[in-house]
Parts: structure tokens; C-alpha cells; sequence
């Protein structure tokens, strides 16, 4: 799933962009986020805007091992032209 989040101020940004797919196993899934800007971004949404991601699921950032709990509102930086990658 490709989605266009809104951003903290409820409008859709071109520039902020995450994708939902499912892993090998039935149970995995991975979030992609990426910032296609010239400048730092922070994406900001919902997860009930997301198909079966559910506030108490943990994240796990790829790169950096950073792991949460997700709350219903999902928040992440993202670097200029960065992207981040969370196993669920």
C-alpha cells in the first residue's frame, strides 16, 4: 500500500510518502517512510489509515535498531531526501 500521509497541519504532502507490504511471514509487515524534500522532514498519521497496524505493535527502525511501541498516532524525522524502514 502507497499513501500520501497528511502532515502536522492536515494537509497531503507530494514530498512525504510511506509504503506498507507484507514480509515472508503472514505476520510481517514493513513500514516504509521517505522524505523526497530538500529539506528535513516529520511525517505524522494515523494508523488507522493503515491496514493492520495496530496501536501496541512494535516497530523496528532497520538501520538504526531504534525499536517503540506504537501509540495510534504514528510520528517519525525523516532526513532530506531520507527514508526509514520499520519491521512491524
Amino acid at each position: 500500500m502507497h499513501y500520501h500521509p497528511r502532515d502536522p497541519y492536515g494537509e497531503v504532502s507530494d514530498e512525504l510518502m510511506c509504503r506498507l507490504d507484507a514480509g515472508i511471514e503472514a505476520a510481517e509487515k514493513y513500514l516504509a517512510v521517505f522524505n523526497a524534500s530538500d529539506e528535513d522532514g516529520f511525517i505524522r498519521f494515523g494508523l488507522e489509515e493503515l491496514e493492520d497496524i495496530k496501536a501496541g505493535s512494535k516497530a523496528v527502525e532497520l538501520w538504526t535498531g531504534d525499536s517503540t511501541v506504537l501509540e495510534s498516532v504514528f510520528t517519525a524525522d525523516v532526513p532530506a531526501h531520507g527514508a526509514k524502514v520499520y519491521k512491524i
